[in-house]
Order: C-alpha cells, then sequence, then structure tokens
C-alpha cells in the first residue's frame, strides 16, 4: 500500500481516538484521569500516533539516498558508502523496517486491547474468567457476551490469530497442530499449521479495516451500561 494513501488514514484514526477521549473527559467527570475508561482511548491514540510518525520518517528519510549520505557516525555501519551498492541495499532495509514496524503495531495494539479487557473484567465481575486470568480468548469471549456485542468477535478472533502468528515469525502454529479461520467482513481468512497466511496487504487490513472497528468497539464498550454503571473509578494499572 503506497503510504500516500496509508498516513492519512492512519492519522483519522488517531484523531478519532483523541475526540473519543475529549469527550469522554467532558461527559465521565468522576472517572479521573486514571480511569481505564479513558485511558485506553489515549493508549490507542498513541499507538496511531507513533505509527504515522514511523511511516513519516520511512517516507522522508529512509528511503531516500540522500539521508544515508548524510547520516551521523552512529549509522556508519549501516550502509556502504558506494552509492551503487545503497541503491541496490535499500529495498532490502526498508523491508526490514517494514516488517519491524508490522510486529510492533501488532503487538502494541493486542497488548492494549488485552491489558484493558481485563480490567473490564474484573471491574465487572471478579469472579469472572478467573479474576480476569484466563487466556485470552475466554476473556473477550465473555465480555463481549455479557455486553452483547458478539459482533465483534471475529475482529478479536482474527487479531488473536495474527498476534500469535507474529509470535513464530509469521507462520502459523498451534500446539495440536490444528487449522483455522477467521470470516471477517465477509473475507474468509485461513490459518494453516506450518504455513504463513495469505493477509496480502496487511497494513490495509489493519488500518482501513481492522483500527476502524477496533475504535467502535472501544467506544461500545467503554459505553456501554454494564460500565457506565460502575460509580467508582476503575484505575489503569498500567499508567
Amino acid at each position: 500500500m503506497q503510504l500516500r494513501c496509508l498516513i492519512p488514514q492512519i492519522r483519522v484514526i488517531e484523531k478519532e481516538f483523541d475526540e473519543a477521549l475529549i469527550n469522554g473527559l467532558a461527559q465521565h467527570q468522576t472517572y479521573g484521569q486514571n480511569d481505564i475508561r479513558l485511558t485506553i482511548y489515549s493508549r490507542l491514540r498513541g499507538i496511531q500516533r507513533c505509527t504515522a510518525l514511523s511511516f513519516i520518517f520511512m517516507r522522508d528519510h529512509l528511503a531516500e539516498p540522500e539521508w544515508w549520505r548524510s547520516r551521523s557516525h552512529d549509522m556508519l555501519w549501516s550502509l556502504p558508502m558506494n552509492e551503487i551498492e545503497i541503491d541496490s541495499i535499500l529495498p532490502r532495509i526498508i523491508d526490514d523496517y517494514t516488517s519491524f514496524q508490522t510486529v510492533a503495531f501488532v503487538q502494541g495494539l493486542c497488548s492494549a486491547v488485552e491489558s484493558s479487557f481485563r480490567v473490564f473484567v474484573r471491574a465487572m465481575d471478579p469472579t469472572a474468567c478467573n479474576n480476569g486470568n484466563a487466556e485470552f480468548m475466554s476473556i473477550y469471549e465473555w465480555l463481549m457476551r455479557e455486553l452483547d456485542l458478539q459482533n465483534y468477535l471475529p475482529l478479536l478472533n482474527l487479531l488473536r490469530l495474527i498476534r500469535n502468528t507474529i509470535h513464530n515469525n509469521g507462520v502459523y502454529f498451534h500446539p495440536t497442530r490444528q487449522n483455522d479461520s477467521v470470516d471477517y467482513r465477509n473475507i474468509f481468512y485461513k490459518f494453516q499449521y506450518g504455513n504463513p497466511p495469505p493477509l496480502k496487504n496487511v497494513w490495509k487490513l489493519l488500518q482501513f479495516w481492522v483500527m476502524p472497528d477496533v475504535f467502535r468497539m472501544m467506544v461500545e464498550i467503554v459505553e456501554s451500561n454494564r460500565l457506565t454503571g460502575i460509580a467508582v473509578p476503575i484505575p489503569d494499572p498500567f499508567q
């Protein structure tokens, strides 16, 4: 996906999280600024912002041979000085950087979602899901069922499988060697044991489909009666 299309989309979702945080602070003044019903927005906003900055750096500097020629002493080991060699090795460096960015984004996103869900579960029912310590799938299935938001289960199943695949360097494995699949937005994603999943343009999937759905899901969770009805603050233990 071309960065001229990707970066503006990242910033759009970043702004939506920012506006949700501002609205939440105005509408729920009793929460306090350390309440996870608000801080989850700032955490997801930060992930989007850092992702945008990373791709802006890649567009404006990393892909430009002139930037490498004017690099600091710290970068001398990264590329040979010969201009022909720079042109030949730059695509490989950009591919490595993009792969690193994909791993960082997925891990950061899944960490933010999972950690917040565990706090929500404990706040709603301390006896549920082993006090919020069960495996992630059990956590989000319980939460979506309690809030009647089962329509987001395909999204969460897909995120879980992508994260688990990243844990295995882009190849899907399962302890029982079973395959898995997700029907998300009317597209069938197959995760076959021992193979990389055919996700094609992963950044289009993540930023044009997954992140808008994550935003809508998080607003519906945070603004649900079950969570807004909790009169005491829900401290964010990760702040």
